[in-house]
C-alpha cells in the first residue's frame, strides 16, 4: 500500500516538473520572439531611414549582417567562457 502511494506521488511529481520545465521553456520562446520582433521592426525603420539617405540595398544588407554577425559571435563567446 505505501509503495504504491510512493510511485504514485513520484509519478505526479515527475509529471508536475515536466509540465514546469515545458512552460518555462514556453515563455522564454515567447519573449524571445517579442524581442526580436521588436528589434526587427526598428531595423526596418532605419533601413527605410538609410534607404532615403541614398545608401544602396546592399550595403544596407552589408551593415545588418556585420551587426547580426557581430552579436553572434559575441554571444557565442559569453555562452562558451560560462
Amino acid at each position: 500500500m505505501i509503495r504504491r502511494l510512493i510511485k504514485n506521488e513520484i509519478k505526479n511529481q515527475k509529471v508536475l516538473s515536466i509540465s514546469t520545465v515545458i512552460f518555462t521553456v514556453g515563455i522564454a520562446f515567447l519573449l524571445i520572439f517579442l524581442l526580436l520582433s521588436i528589434g526587427v521592426e526598428r531595423d526596418r525603420n532605419e533601413a527605410g531611414l538609410l534607404k532615403a539617405l541614398g545608401i544602396h540595398r546592399k550595403q544596407i544588407r552589408q551593415i545588418y549582417m556585420a551587426k547580426y554577425l557581430l552579436f553572434s559571435v559575441i554571444g557565442g563567446g559569453i555562452t562558451e567562457f560560462k
